[in-house]
């Protein structure tokens, strides 16, 4: 903003203006500056195209179809997070607060090598995580947003000690649901 005024000003001093009419110019520059401004730039993180009456979201924890036990916790985590730091609304646990109710379960988890060291060891995984989630307007009762097979997918690389394997995993899990929260709540928030 101090580049445009300052901009502003030595352009007005340079343009040698007839009497009254550099006033004018001034008005119209600062009002094009101004026009520019709101030209629909946001500050990102906030603004939301959810409908108004949205204004808290219950998130209750994600269900968990597989054999891996709390695998539901980090991505809940990191979907109540993303929620609480991109839109306007105040995320809350049960659906009765609420205007809006994210529901997701997690269906499907594996992990399976993907890179092969010397010896036929494997040294890279693959995790894929296989999810359902509904987004619904609880006063109009309408879903906004479902998806009902979303997979998510994360590599890691096991270390030279075998016994890290599940120490590799756990990280690999915890990046997986904070990218996927990022892309779900984009996908909520700005698909209106």
């Amino acid at each position: 903003m101090r580049q445009s005024k300052r901009f502003l000003q030595t352009w007005l001093a340079r343009v040698d203006f007839p009497q009254g009419r550099r006033l004018r110019a001034a008005l119209l520059c600062g009002l094009a500056v101004m026009g520019l401004a709101g030209c629909g730039y946001r500050v990102a993180g906030r603004s939301t195209a959810l409908p108004e009456h949205i204004l808290r979201v219950a998130i209750p924890t994600f269900g968990n179809k597989t054999l891996t036990p709390q695998l539901e916790l980090p991505f809940t985590e990191a979907v109540k997070k993303e929620f609480s730091k991109r839109s306007r609304c105040q995320v809350v646990s049960d659906p009765a607060d609420a205007d809006a109710l994210l529901q997701a379960t997690i269906l499907g988890y594996t992990v399976a090598p993907i890179g092969i060291q010397e010896q036929n060891v494997a040294s890279t995984y693959l995790i894929q995580i296989q999810l359902e989630v509904k987004f619904t307007d609880l006063r109009d009762n309408k879903v906004l947003f479902r998806d009902p097979n979303a997979v998510i997918r994360e590599e890691y690389l096991l270390s030279s000690n075998n016994l890290d394997f599940y120490v590799e995993e756990a990280p690999a899990i915890e990046r997986a649901a904070v990218q996927y929260a990022s892309s779900l709540v984009a996908a909520i928030v700005d698909a209106f």
